[in-house]
């Protein structure tokens, strides 16, 4: 089994209008809505190509119960941790005239040290039982941040192959754990290393940080 992990998974709204004109009341052609957040897209592409993945996500609140929804009826096995606080909407303006999308990102939800400690035991319960395990986009919170780092150590030591891909804090304290594999993209990989690498050799430095 591959076990996908989104510690802050949304609603992915799009809202498809004809021009988007700041300050004026713009009436929407189409609203498309899916259930969001990295790990939950990896998760619907392999689901999509057969594999048998589930996904682990920490969800809140009603938005929380329409992320879950969405996943199911997009087929995707889920294993959800609730907290108090609800999950985010990301809303994505695509003007259809030019194809431009502007995205409007709400915060993620505060986790309790409560919560934190369930969703630390659910996931030693359910790593084990992973081939791999992928880690996925950001942390929702400062006291997530370090969880990366600590479920991928505890991965490592059971011989689970994992993948990183997130950002900021959260990414750069994964790192220390040494997963399998990374997949920052250049913005995020500038982000962690405080430069970003232009030359060949500036490449080889990144490499070996």
């Amino acid at each position: 089994m591959i076990l996908t992990v989104t510690l802050n998974p949304c609603i992915d709204k799009t809202v498809f209008v004809e021009k988007h004109e700041v300050g004026r009341i713009i009436r929407a052609h189409a609203v498309k809505q899916i259930a969001g957040g990295k790990g939950v897209n990896v998760a619907r592409v392999l689901t999509n190509l057969g594999a048998d993945v589930l996904a682990f996500v920490v969800l809140g609140g009603h938005t929380g119960r329409i992320i879950e929804e969405l996943a199911e009826a997009d087929g995707i096995r889920l294993h959800p941790v609730w907290i108090s606080a609800p999950s985010r909407t990301v809303t994505t303006v695509l003007e259809t005239s030019t194809g431009v999308q502007t995205a409007y990102v709400e915060p993620g939800p505060r986790v309790s040290p409560e919560e934190k400690d369930r969703i630390i035991g659910e996931l030693r319960e359910l790593i084990p039982e992973s081939e791999m395990v992928i880690f996925s986009g950001s942390s929702p919170c400062p006291a997530l941040d370090d969880l990366y780092r600590e479920m991928i150590a505890y991965a490592n030591r059971l011989g689970v192959r994992t993948i990183l891909d997130s950002r900021g804090r959260a990414f750069k304290l994964g790192l220390e754990s040494s997963p399998f594999m990374i997949k920052p993209n250049p913005a995020e990989t500038e982000e962690a290393l405080g430069f970003r690498p232009s030359s060949g050799e500036e490449r080889l430095r990144a490499l070996e940080i």
